[in-house]
Parts: C-alpha cells; sequence; structure tokens
C-alpha cells in the first residue's frame, strides 16, 4: 500500500543571492519573488537592495550595498579607502563617498558625501569597489582638521609601500599650507571672541598641556 506524505519544504536560497546586495529585479530572475524577499529568508538593506540573512554582517557588505547606488565616477574615499586599501582603519563610520562636481547627485543614503574634482586617474578598484588612489587618499585625509589624521594616513600608506616618499612630498606641503591657514583662522577666532586672561590657558594650550603631562608620565615607572 502506497502511503502519501505531505512534507514542507523550506524554500532554497539560489546561490547567486548569497554572495551580496541584489535588487528586486535580479532575485527575480533566479525565481524569487518580491513575497519572498519578505519573508524570512532575507533582509532590505536600503531602497530598493536586499541581502540573505545569512550573510554575515561586515564592512564589505555594507559598502557593497552603498556602491550599487553610487553614480558613475564616484568613489569611495577618505578612511573608507584607506580600509579598501588594505590598512587597519575603521571604514564604515561613516562610510565615505567622494562624487564629482560634475554630477548632480549631493546626497546617497548610508553614505557621507563629499563633493568635488575626481579624475579617472584617481579612482582605482579595490576590493572590487571603486575607491580613490592611494595618493589622493593621502592627499584628502592631509587636508582636514585635525591634521594629525593626515600625517597618521600618509604614514600607514608610506608603510605599506602604497605610496613613495617623492610622492608624498606634494601632499606634506599642501597638508602644512592647510595647518598654517587653520592655526590662523583659530587665531583670528580668539581674537574676536576677545582678549584671553593672563594665566588663563586657551582650550589648545590646555590640551597641548594635558598631551605633555601624559608624555611626561609615560617616561617614568
Amino acid at each position: 500500500m502506497a502511503i502519501l506524505m505531505t512534507m514542507s519544504r523550506t524554500p532554497s536560497v539560489p546561490v547567486e543571492l548569497k554572495v551580496g546586495p541584489f535588487t528586486p529585479a535580479e532575485a527575480a530572475d533566479v525565481g524569487v519573488s518580491r513575497n519572498q524577499l519578505r519573508g524570512a529568508l532575507y533582509c532590505r538593506l536600503g531602497p530598493g537592495l536586499y541581502r540573505w540573512k545569512g550573510l554575515a554582517e561586515s564592512p564589505q557588505l555594507k559598502l557593497a550595498a552603498v556602491a550599487r547606488r553610487l553614480p558613475a565616477g564616484a568613489a569611495f574615499s577618505g578612511l573608507t579607502a584607506a580600509w579598501l586599501h588594505g590598512l587597519d582603519v575603521t571604514p564604515d563610520a561613516p562610510i565615505e563617498v567622494t562624487i564629482p562636481d560634475r554630477l548632480g547627485c549631493g546626497r546617497l543614503s548610508g553614505a557621507f558625501v563629499r563633493r568635488g574634482a575626481l579624475s579617472s586617474q584617481e579612482t582605482v578598484m579595490r576590493r572590487g569597489l571603486p575607491t580613490t588612489s592611494a595618493l589622493r587618499t593621502v592627499a584628502d585625509l592631509g587636508g582636514r582638521d585635525p591634521l594629525t589624521e593626515g600625517v597618521v594616513a600618509a604614514d600607514l600608506f608610506l608603510q605599506a609601500g602604497l605610496v613613495s616618499k617623492p610622492e608624498l612630498a606634494p601632499c606634506r606641503r599642501a597638508s602644512r599650507s592647510q595647518g598654517h591657514r587653520q592655526a590662523a583662522a583659530r587665531r583670528g577666532s580668539r581674537r574676536a571672541e576677545g582678549r584671553v586672561g593672563d594665566g588663563v590657558p586657551t582650550p589648545d594650550t590646555a590640551r597641548a598641556r594635558r598631551v605633555a603631562a601624559a608624555r611626561g608620565a609615560g617616561r617614568h615607572p
């Protein structure tokens, strides 16, 4: 006697959807409907993007999701680019992108956007994602306040062999010039606020004293 048994089957996830973010159209191409995307096997990453829930959260996954929405000619930049080049920095706090001025897009969900000139020679592919070149990344970080971030980044890129000392020379000159401008701006701000009383440390002076004290303490057992 034949016995018929009804067994419930868990829907399988197509292998194409297990590797990264995808759109509903891409899911439909491999037989997964929009209704299935709302089920337990998938989760929404952002506007028009999903991922398989079995795919572990990672910086690479976050960047891949943002990359799907980048306009052509844009690239990951700043510390995000430094991470993509292989440096040990935090890439997603926030995710940074640079979008060329000529493009109309000025906002991007899930990312901090900088607008500026960006040529094709300053863009490379790293970890499968568009990234500002090593030298452009150093130059971008060198123009920030505090300048220590740029100095540290330059040293890391140099130690990793991603840039050379001759290549770094223009970046360092630009950083020093930026530092002079920032210092002048701070001095002007203090003058505008009124003369600081004798013996009363400014925030910059107090910070310098704390750093000096910490260094001095570190020299003694």
